[in-house]
């Protein structure tokens, strides 16, 4: 479940869409997010754009990968 909610700039589309806002420490391994996302952890964001799922690897990596069209 989204920490929040917010809007980002998508450069490939060109188009404001809203985005889910994840909280990383939290997140446990497996964890599944589908973009557009955002990731947030003390220092850095990781953004997960529209096409693209995030998960949570077994060594609590952030796994960004294509998702199928």
């Amino acid at each position: 479940v989204p920490d929040a909610t917010c809007r980002l700039f998508e450069t490939a589309s060109g188009e404001l869409v809203d985005a889910a806002v994840y909280q990383r420490a939290p997140l446990p391994i497996g964890a599944c997010m589908v973009g557009p996302c955002v990731i947030v952890e003390d220092g850095t964001s990781t953004i997960v754009p529209t096409g693209y799922q995030a998960s949570i690897g077994a060594a609590g990596e952030i796994v960004i990968e294509e998702t199928a069209s």
